[in-house]
């Protein structure tokens, strides 16, 4: 999309729609990749709760790409109170909103199982076995995963941080 946009100077609509729907999609994957992850680990009936959060993103995913192709906005717009509100924009509302309960429900299932671990390696006796290895194994690599989480979290608030310092400095 980007490359015919640089050689022609135009946008190509249906190249727009599918950059915009293949990074929707990526990030709906991703997230469900970490939900799972997270839940199966903290829960085991998890996968059902992902399957749904994630075939609920991809809808409204698919809507937002299909408002923001359309320049005319064909959608019926209807007002409330705060003035003019469209389709649309409910849509993205929509998309946001289980965006962030994805994202709430990784760090409460993260936390939960680093926290369960923690307690259940503290009740354990000497004779150390290959299960408490594999226990101690198990809670560094989902510590790791709520870190890289955390990282990925904040990359935009960085992202405008280092883009503020940079376009200050010049």
């Amino acid at each position: 999309y980007y490359g015919s946009l640089n050689e022609t100077g135009r946008n190509d609509p249906s190249l727009k729609f599918f950059a915009t729907l293949s990074g929707a999609l990526g990030d709906a994957f991703f997230m469900s990749l970490l939900l799972a992850v997270s839940l199966e680990s903290a829960y085991p009936e998890g996968i059902f709760l992902t399957l749904t959060s994630l075939a609920v993103y991809i809808v409204l995913a698919i809507m937002r790409t299909h408002c923001e192709r359309d320049e005319d906005n064909y959608f019926s717009e209807f007002y409330g109170e705060g003035g003019l509100v469209t389709k649309c924009q409910s849509v993205s509302l929509g998309e946001y909103i289980v965006r962030s309960l994805i994202m709430l429900g990784i760090i409460v299932s993260l936390n939960y199982y680093l926290t369960k671990g923690r307690e259940r390696l503290l009740d354990v006796v000497p004779p150390v076995t290959t299960d408490v290895a594999v226990s101690y194994s198990k809670l560094r690599q989902m510590q790791a995963l709520r870190i890289g989480f955390l990282v990925y979290l904040f990359s935009p608030t960085i992202q405008v941080i280092l883009e503020a310092v940079v376009l200050d400095s010049w």
